[in-house]
Formats: C-alpha cells, sequence, structure tokens
C-alpha cells in the first residue's frame, strides 16, 4: 500500500523557554526523513518577559483570562513569524504544520496540562492544517501527557542504524529518556533538567543559564540534599512517568538550598539531574549499547563530564 508523504513543519518550544524549534519532516505517518531544514528563533523580548512572569503562578494566569488570552496571542504570534521565517526557503506550501505550543504548567496526577498557543490563530495565518493539544488528548486516553518526543525519537534510532538497543536522553527543562531496543519502545521524564539550574541562576545572578556550567564546577555538591530529593516517591514510581519542571523548586527551598553559595547550589542541582538520569537507566529492561545525550544540556560541559 502506498502511504500518502506529507511535508510537515514541526514546531516546539521546550520548558527552558529559550525559544521556538522549527523543523521540516517528509513522513506518511510511520516513517520519517529528516529534511536538514531548520533553525531556533528566539520569542520576542516581551513574550519572553511575560511567560517569565507567567509561570511564577500558572494557575493564576489560567483563571485569567485577559492576561492569558494576550500571552497566548504573542506566543502564536511568534510561533506564525518562525513559520514565515522557514517558508521563504521553500518553493512548496508544506501539508501539516504540529503545534506544540507553550507548556507553562504540567500536573499529570491531576490531569492538567496547560499549553499556551492558538491553533486556529496559527492555521489562519499561516494557511497551513495544524494539529495540536498533543498533552492534554493524551491525558484525556489515560497517558501522562508526555513526554512526547519518543516516537519521533525512535524513528531516528531506525534511520541511524545503530546497534540496539540504544538510548536517548534529552536534557532539557526536564530530563526524559527514550529506549528502544527493536520491538519494545520506552518513554518517560527520569527527573530535572535544566529548568531547576535556570530557575536558581536566574534568582541569584540575574542571568538566564550556567554557561557551560562554568558555576557548577567551581562548587562543591552538598550530597545531603542530593540524597533527599533521590528519596522522593517520583523516582520510585514504575514508567511511565512525568513531571513539572518545578516540581522539586519547594523541596529544595525547604532543605536550605539558598543558604549555599552559589555555586554550591548550582554543583548540587547538577548533581541531582545527573543522579536521576542514571537513577532512570535502571528502568531499561536490557543492557544499553548506546546513549545519545541531546537538549540544551549537551551544551554544559560541567553535566556532561560528571554523567
Amino acid at each position: 500500500m502506498n502511504n500518502k508523504i506529507f511535508q510537515a513543519i514541526g514546531l516546539i518550544s521546550g520548558t527552558s523557554m529559550d525559544g521556538i524549534d522549527i523543523t521540516l519532516v517528509e513522513t506518511d505517518g510511520i516513517t520519517l526523513k529528516r529534511l536538514n531544514l531548520g533553525f531556533t528563533n528566539s520569542y520576542s523580548f516581551e513574550t519572553k518577559n511575560n511567560l517569565e512572569k507567567a509561570i511564577l503562578d500558572p494557575l493564576k494566569l489560567n483563571n485569567n483570562k485577559l492576561i492569558f488570552d494576550t500571552l497566548t496571542k504573542q506566543i502564536t504570534e511568534d510561533h506564525i513569524t518562525t513559520v514565515e521565517l522557514l517558508k521563504k526557503e521553500l518553493s512548496f506550501q508544506p501539508n501539516l504544520i504540529g503545534f506544540h505550543g507553550q507548556t507553562i504548567l504540567h500536573i499529570p496526577e491531576r490531569k492538567i496540562s496547560i499549553q499556551l498557543g492558538d491553533s486556529n490563530f496559527l492555521a489562519n495565518k499561516t494557511n497551513i492544517k495544524v494539529v495540536s493539544d498533543f498533552r492534554s488528548n493524551d491525558l484525556f486516553h489515560g497517558g501522562q501527557g508526555a513526554p512526547l518526543a519518543p516516537i519521533y525519537h525512535m524513528a531516528m534510532l531506525k534511520s541511524m542504524n545503530i546497534k540496539l538497543p540504544s538510548c536517548i536522553i534529552n536534557i532539557g527543562g526536564v530530563s526524559n529518556l527514550t529506549y528502544f531496543d527493536g520491538a519494545n519502545l520506552i518513554g518517560f521524564d527520569t527527573g530535572p533538567g535544566n529548568g531547576l539550574m535556570d530557575w536558581y541562576m536566574y534568582k541569584k545572578t540575574n542571568l538566564p543559564f550556567d554557561e557551560k556550567g562554568y558555576v557548577s564546577k567551581k562548587g562543591s555538591t552538598n550530597y545531603d540534599i542530593v540524597d533527599k530529593i533521590i528519596k522522593n516517591d517520583f523516582f520510585k514510581k514504575q514508567p511511565p512517568k512525568s513531571i513539572d519542571r518545578f516540581y522539586f523548586k519547594q523541596h529544595l527551598i525547604d532543605l536550605k538550598l539558598f543558604d549555599l553559595s552559589t555555586e554550591d547550589a548550582m554543583s548540587t542541582i547538577a548533581e541531582i539531574t545527573i543522579v536521576s538520569i542514571l537513577h532512570a537507566l535502571k528502568f531499561c529492561p536490557k543492557k544499553i549499547n548506546l546513549i545519545i545525550i541531546i537538549g540544551g544540556g549537551q551544551y554544559n560541559e560541567y553535566l556532561l563530564e560528571e554523567l
């Protein structure tokens, strides 16, 4: 049977909120061909600033229609701009857009996952059909709503023709793991990624992140805090499971993280990310031949050295 081939634009903005990733692929819904067309477009200053305020109290934002609608429109307009930039490089009109939107809150146990973005507005402005609401749809059908990436990671592993079983670990705002052995696909959030580190850096230094892990590298890890966090029930749960980027924020405040020096605190948060990833590997049913690290965390040299 010959399946129709679609040229599809993929849009995603991760929990780090540093910009909109866009790419173009060809797919029949089963197989995937990457066309090496893509880039990251930063959010406008106004959108990023309003997002930073929104995530301080996402439920309050959700209940304030005026602010919610304004930020939704800003985020969608930035996505429209990003799509138009890509379309300028193309000689054809893509068939579909996969639109994730911007996640500001994810509480799967309460069936809550809030993504900002207006798919109808995006479709009307770009004149391309839009597929969206992935997380809420998965929650509705009994899933976790996250992570979304494993089925794509599986397609990547297949196309790379590498020895299985293998893993892809995505260190974004939250870290997640994809395991594929040729038959079984397992995907779940492992725990914190860059989100807590970015939050602390911004709170203490007004910098958006720890460039290459230089601050973390200068510190000494407080293993008492690490051990207490790793004992959290989340890490005992069997996959599938998912988590919000700020799930451990209050835990860290209660454990007196802010009594440490900036360097020691950052080293400690980094160690939590590292240990939680190593812990997650225990859930893989077979010995892994290759681990591929992706996401913003791959640029944190300290994190990779310690892993």
